[in-house]
């Protein structure tokens, strides 16, 4: 084999091993989270190193949106889309970790889909932004557990 041939094989074996490690981190990362409900509290893990627990006292307010279904004329308070990452993971509209919103807004954000659950709470400089599997039971929980959401 020649010495080019060597190289390209050598460069294919180092980007498959690259996107290996790649994809297992981000399976390690997906795995790491989660949202529970608890004795009245909002138990949040963004990563085995972030977690939060949120009191329904501490909360301010609690609503629903859709930021895909936001239009981009909104005045800017309204528009919840996350339009940064600046430190976390974000695969369409799975995204996990700290967001900077298009309304300037900074969030906290573990979603599985573009309908979320957005919290505004006392204490925090961030808001968080939560959407799990089975949303509408997460709301229903929500609304029975720890405080009342808006749509």
């Amino acid at each position: 084999m020649t010495e080019k041939g060597e190289r390209g094989k050598i460069g294919r074996t180092i980007l498959l091993i690259i996107a290996m490690v790649l994809s297992l981190f981000l399976i390690i990362s997906i795995s790491s989270a989660g949202i529970t409900i608890e004795d009245g509290s909002l138990k949040i893990e963004f990563s085995k190193s972030s977690k939060l627990t949120i009191l329904g006292s501490e909360v301010i307010s609690a609503k629903v949106i859709d930021w895909n279904e936001e239009p981009d004329y909104e005045p800017v308070p309204k528009n919840f889309k996350p339009l940064l990452r600046t430190l976390g993971t974000s695969i369409s509209d799975y995204k996990k970790g700290d967001f900077e919103l298009k309304n300037g807004e900074k969030a906290k954000l573990l979603t599985l889909s573009s309908k979320v659950l957005v919290l505004e709470v006392k204490g925090l400089d961030y808001l968080i932004m939560l959407s799990p599997d089975n949303f509408d039971d997460f709301i229903k929980e929500v609304n029975s557990k720890i405080i009342s959401v808006e749509y």
